[in-house]
């Protein structure tokens, strides 16, 4: 959440136009590998022009939830999938760095540069961390869902 804030925070101090082409090619890109891989229409057959719209709105709404907090239960095939869900969290993380060179090439604020990478030397080796004891400790016969290329449609 916090890799994700100070992002978003250094892009908006650059102007909001940053920040919309950010999270715009974001989950554009998102919603073009659901469209590609066949897996866009949610699972609440509904029907119609419903159908149509509860699928934008919930892949959208699990698209920002799941960069925001990194539930893990929401790399099931019904909502972004393993391999996505992966993808997102190592895309979160190296935006970061790249932000913060592209704040620091426009002329952004020295003591904002230092203190964003301050963050980012505490932040990713932490979350790292955190991610890798998660993923020692878990069950063994979940590991591979975070690599799984498995479909909503194929259940």
């Amino acid at each position: 959440l916090l890799i994700r804030c100070t992002t978003i925070m250094l892009l908006g101090m650059l102007g909001k136009s940053w920040v919309f082409a950010y999270i715009g090619a974001d989950l554009g890109l998102y919603l073009v590998i659901k469209i590609l891989r066949g897996d866009f229409w949610y699972w609440v057959p509904v029907g119609g022009t419903m159908e149509v719209l509860i699928s934008v709105l919930a892949r959208i709404l699990v698209k920002i939830v799941t960069d925001s907090t990194s539930i893990v239960q929401f790399r099931h095939p019904f909502e972004n999938g393993g391999m996505y869900w992966t993808f997102g969290f190592v895309l979160t993380m190296t935006s970061l760095p790249v932000v913060i060179k592209i704040y620091e090439r426009q002329k952004g604020e020295n003591s904002v540069v230092s203190l964003a990478w301050i963050f980012l030397y505490i932040l990713i080796p932490n979350t790292l961390v955190m991610f890798c004891i998660f993923f020692i400790t878990i069950e063994e016969k979940y590991r591979h869902t975070f690599f799984s290329t498995e479909r909503g449609k194929d259940l």
